[in-house]
C-alpha cells in the first residue's frame, strides 16, 4: 500500500501538470492533510457508537466537544439523548458504555433513551428528524459492509 505522500505526489502531477515545484509541494501538502483528516470514517478508526455520534453531531451542527460538555442547553442535551437512543439501537454497548463516552452514568443514558422514545411517540416533527438521522446511519452502515 502506498503512503499518503506518494498518492499526493501522483495526484498533483497528474491533475496539475503545469504546476511548478512550489505549487506541487503546497497542493500535495493540502492533499495529505485532507487524506489524513478526511471524511473516510474507516480511516478514523471509530467505534460504531462514535460513527453514530459523529452523524448526529453533523446533523445538528454541534461539535462533539460541545456535546461532551456538562451543560443543560436543550439542543445539546437532546443531541446527546439521540446519541444514546441510536447507540442502544445500533450497537450492543451497555448503558454504562453509552454514558461513559459523555462522562455520564448509565442512569442518564437510560433516562435519555426514555425521553427520546416519548418524544418520538408524541411529536410528529421530531419523529421525522429521527427518521432522517436513521436513514443517514443506515446509509453509513450499508457503505461499510
Amino acid at each position: 500500500m502506498k503512503n499518503p505522500e506518494t498518492y499526493a505526489e501522483e495526484f498533483v502531477i497528474k491533475e496539475f501538470p503545469e504546476a511548478n515545484s512550489r505549487d506541487v509541494f503546497l497542493l500535495a501538502k493540502g492533499f495529505i492533510a485532507g487524506f489524513k483528516i478526511g471524511e473516510d470514517l474507516r480511516m478514523k478508526r471509530m467505534s460504531p457508537y462514535e460513527y453514530i455520534i459523529d452523524i448526529i453531531s453533523t446533523y445538528y451542527d454541534i461539535p462533539i466537544e460541545i456535546m461532551k460538555q456538562k451543560t443543560r442547553k436543550r439542543e445539546i442535551v437532546q443531541a446527546r439523548q439521540i446519541s444514546f437512543y441510536f447507540g442502544k439501537k445500533y450497537t450492543n454497548f451497555s448503558l454504562y458504555r453509552l454514558g461513559k463516552f459523555f462522562e455520564l452514568d448509565h442512569a442518564t443514558a437510560l433516562h435519555g433513551i426514555g425521553v427520546i422514545e416519548n418524544l418520538k411517540d408524541t411529536n410528529r416533527n421530531f419523529r421525522k428528524e429521527l427518521k432522517e438521522i436513521e436513514e443517514i446511519i443506515a446509509e453509513k452502515i450499508k457503505q461499510e459492509s
